[in-house]
Order: structure tokens, then sequence, then C-alpha cells
């Protein structure tokens, strides 16, 4: 688990405005997961912003965004808080389109200094 950004507002699907951590995980075939936790001493998982689409390629520093249901908005959220942008890319996942988006290179570069 590591940290991107920390002391950010969300607003969830269910009308709350929490103060989040944004975290990366990994997905067991090393893809990255964006997760958020709650910014306080609990630290309450409060959504996870990704999800793994195993079967598509992605190029380095691309993830998928679950943005529907109870995320929708998520992709908006994250180019909004510098952490990502859109790659203008999506790909299909039942009856829903997954964006494609990637880290800013200010994050990518965070992210890297993770693997070192």
């Amino acid at each position: 688990m590591n940290e991107l950004k920390s002391g950010l507002i969300y607003d969830t699907a269910y009308g709350n405005a929490i103060r989040v951590r944004v975290i990366t995980m990994v997905y067991p075939n090393d893809r990255t997961a964006i997760c958020l936790i709650s910014d306080d001493h609990v630290r309450e998982p409060v959504a996870t912003l990704t999800c793994n689409l195993p079967q598509y390629p992605l190029a380095p520093g691309e993830f998928f965004v679950k943005d529907y249901s109870e995320n929708e908005g998520a992709a908006d959220w994250l180019v909004r808080q510098g952490i990502a942008e859109a790659t203008g890319e999506s790909r299909s996942s039942g009856f829903v389109s997954i964006p494609v988006m990637r880290f800013t290179p200010a994050i990518q570069s965070l992210v890297d200094s993770f693997k070192h």
C-alpha cells in the first residue's frame, strides 16, 4: 500500500463528502489498484476506483477506472485531483464501457519511486 495524496474530499454516491487518502495497491496480476481510505484515525475503506480487466493490455502507467454505479464520476475526480489523465480509450466489460486512464507525470514519478 502506497499513498499518493491525502486530505482530498470525495463525494460518495450516498451524498457524503469524505476526507480521503488515495493509495495504490496491486491486483494479483501486478496491475495497479487505486483505492480511497478515510483520512482519519480509522482508515476505513471508502472506494476502489479501478477495476482489473486482465484480458486487455495496458501501457505502463495506465489503468482501468470503474466510472459507473457507486463510482460514477471517479474518472473526472481523478483528473480534478491531478492524479490521472484520460487517454480517450475505453474497453467493454459486460454492459459498460471502462475508461483507460494514465497517471499524470508527477504521480507516475511517485508511483515509480515506490518500486525502488
